[in-house]
C-alpha cells in the first residue's frame, strides 16, 4: 500500500499567506454562489439542459471566482499561490490517495444521513428529504454528453471549488482571527449553503474532515477526499433508486 504523505508543518495565520477576517467574508459571500445552482436545481431536473456546455459553466463559475480570490490574495501578499492553496508537492497523488478515503468516509456519513433525516421527521421540521439533485440529471431524461458534464461537475468541479471557497479562503481567514471556531464555523456555513436541513448533520460532519485534511495535507487532500464522498454518495444514490 502506497504510504500517505506527510503532513504539512501547521499553518503559519499570521504569515504573508495567511488570509484575514474581511477576506473570510469575502469568501463567505462568494460561498453564496454555490447556493444558486441548487436553487436552479428543481427547474433544472424538470427540464434538464440540453447541451454539455451549460452544465459545464455552471461548475466553473464558482471555482473560477474561488481561484480568482486566491490569486488575488497571492498577490496582494507576494505570497506563492501554492502557499496561499497549501498545495504539496505532488497535488496529484495526494488527491487520489484522498479520494480513496473520501469513499470510505461515506459510508459512517450516510449512516448520519439517515439519522439527520430522523431527527428532522420527529422535530416537525417542514419538508422531506429531496433526493440528491444530480442523480434526477443523471437519469435516462438527460443526453449522455450532459450526464458526462454531470459527473466532471460532481467529482471535480465543485469539489475543487467548494474547496478553495470554504477551506483555502473561508476556513484560513476565520482562523487568522477565531483559531478555535474557525473549524466548526467553517464546516455549519458549508452544510448550511447546502440548503437541506434534512442533511445538515453529515454535511456539517463532513466539512470538519474535509478542514482537518486541509490543514494537515492541503487543498488537494480536502479536494480528493471531497470528490471521493461525492462519488460514493452518487454510486449509492444510483444503486438504492
Amino acid at each position: 500500500m502506497t504510504p500517505a504523505p506527510p503532513p504539512l508543518p501547521p499553518p503559519s495565520f499570521s504569515g504573508p499567506d495567511a488570509p484575514r477576517l474581511p477576506e473570510a467574508i469575502l469568501a463567505a459571500a462568494y460561498g453564496l454562489l454555490n447556493a444558486v445552482p441548487l436553487l436552479l436545481f428543481p427547474a433544472l431536473a424538470a427540464a434538464p439542459p440540453r447541451h454539455a456546455a451549460a452544465v459545464l459553466l455552471g461548475g466553473l463559475l464558482p471555482a473560477a471566482v474561488a481561484l480568482a480570490a486566491a490569486g488575488f490574495r497571492s498577490a496582494v501578499s507576494g505570497a506563492p499561490l501554492r502557499a496561499v492553496l497549501r498545495l504539496l508537492p505532488r497535488p496529484g497523488r495526494t488527491a487520489v490517495l484522498f479520494f480513496g478515503a473520501g469513499v470510505l468516509a461515506a459510508i459512517p456519513l450516510l449512516g448520519a444521513s439517515a439519522l439527520s433525516i430522523a431527527l428532522c421527521d420527529a422535530l416537525g421540521i417542514d419538508g422531506t428529504a429531496s433526493p440528491n439533485p444530480l442523480l434526477v440529471l443523471l437519469g435516462p431524461g438527460t443526453s449522455p454528453s450532459v450526464r458526462l458534464a454531470m459527473l466532471l461537475v460532481a467529482l471535480v468541479l465543485a469539489p475543487v471549488g467548494e474547496e478553495l471557497l470554504y477551506r483555502a479562503l473561508l476556513y484560513r481567514g476565520l482562523a487568522a482571527r477565531l483559531p478555535r471556531a474557525a473549524l466548526p464555523l467553517s464546516a455549519a456555513f458549508f452544510a448550511f449553503l447546502h440548503l437541506s436541513p434534512h442533511h445538515f448533520l453529515p454535511l456539517f460532519l463532513l466539512a470538519l474532515l474535509l478542514g482537518i485534511a486541509f490543514r494537515r495535507y492541503g487543498l488537494a487532500a480536502s479536494a480528493g477526499l471531497h470528490a471521493g464522498f461525492n462519488g460514493a454518495n452518487l454510486l449509492a444514490g444510483i444503486l438504492l433508486v
